[in-house]
C-alpha cells in the first residue's frame, strides 16, 4: 500500500528527532513542545488533537528546530485530518473572495430587510403604547420577585430597600499543578480556550450546564462544589460540567 504524504512526513519527523535529540521526552524539554501532543501526532490521533492554531504553532516550533519547512509539513498532514480542514482554518493568509457584484447585491437585501423589521417593529411600539394600562402597585409586586436587605442609614434607625432577585450559576476553578495544559470552556454560545501554565488558576462560571476540554487531565486539579479533584489518566478528555457533578464524555484513556 503505498505511503500517504502525511505518513511519509510524520516519519521523517520522528526520524530526525532521534537522530538529533536521542529522544521524544528530550526534544520536546529543549523546543518547548508538548509531549503530549508529539505522542499525538504520531499515533495519528486527529480527533485529540487540540485547537488548530496552537496545532499550527506546535507544527512550525517543530519544523524549524528539525531544518523542515514548515508550509510543506502542513500541507502534508492535511491529508490525513478526517473532520478538521487543516490548511483552511489555520492558515490566515487563505481568504475567501467575494465578487463586488454578489456583496452589493447582499447589502441592498440586507438593507431591505432591516427596513421592514424596524417598520414592524415601529409599528408594535405605537399599537401597544396605544393599549398599554397603568400597572397598579399589587400587580408590580405580583410580577416581580423581590428581597428585602437591611440598610444602616443612622445610629439606631434602618430602613428597607427592595431588589429583584437574580438567578445565579456555579463556579469551577482550574489549577495547573505539575506542567501545562490547553483548555476549552463552553458554557452556552460563550467559549474560552488557551493554555493553563503550571501554577497558574483559572475560574469559570457556568449558568446550567458546560462542556471542559482538557489536553493534559493528569497535571490539572478542579475544585468543584468544595472538593479538590484530579484525573488520573493524561489523555486528552471531554467534560460535562452540571451542578450535580462532572462526568466523563470522552477520552481519558
Amino acid at each position: 500500500m503505498e505511503e500517504r504524504p502525511c505518513e511519509a512526513v510524520i516519519r521523517e519527523i520522528f526520524k530526525r528527532i532521534e537522530e538529533r535529540y536521542g529522544s521524544v521526552e528530550e526534544f520536546a524539554k529543549k523546543v518547548a513542545v508538548s509531549p503530549n501532543f508529539l505522542r499525538l501526532l504520531k499515533e495519528e490521533r486527529w480527533d485529540d488533537m487540540p485547537e488548530a492554531i496552537y496545532v499550527k504553532a506546535f507544527i512550525k516550533k517543530i519544523a524549524g528546530a528539525l531544518d523542515m519547512d514548515a508550509e510543506r509539513v502542513i500541507d502534508a498532514l492535511y491529508q490525513c485530518f478526517s473532520d478538521k480542514d487543516l490548511k483552511t482554518e489555520i492558515s490566515s493568509i487563505e481568504v475567501t473572495k467575494t465578487s463586488t457584484r454578489v456583496y452589493r447585491w447582499f447589502s441592498l437585501v440586507a438593507l431591505l430587510v432591516l427596513l421592514c423589521v424596524g417598520a414592524g417593529l415601529l409599528y408594535m411600539h405605537e399599537k401597544l403604547k396605544s393599549n398599554m394600562k397603568v400597572l397598579t402597585e399589587e400587580t408590580l409586586n405580583k410580577t416581580f420577585a423581590v428581597k428585602e436587605v437591611p440598610v444602616q442609614t443612622g445610629l439606631n434607625e434602618t430602613e428597607t430597600q427592595s431588589f429583584p432577585t437574580a438567578e445565579v450559576g456555579f463556579t469551577l476553578s482550574l489549577k495547573a499543578t505539575g506542567g501545562d495544559s490547553w483548555y476549552r470552556w463552553v458554557n452556552g454560545d460563550k467559549k474560552r480556550e488557551g493554555f493553563i501554565r503550571d501554577g497558574e488558576e483559572r475560574e469559570f462560571t457556568c449558568s446550567k450546564e458546560c462542556l471542559l476540554k482538557l489536553g493534559r487531565p493528569s497535571v490539572v486539579s478542579i475544585l468543584f462544589g468544595g472538593k479538590l479533584l484530579r484525573f488520573p489518566f493524561n489523555n486528552p478528555c471531554l467534560l460535562k460540567v452540571t451542578p450535580q457533578g462532572i462526568e466523563v464524555l470522552r477520552g481519558g484513556r
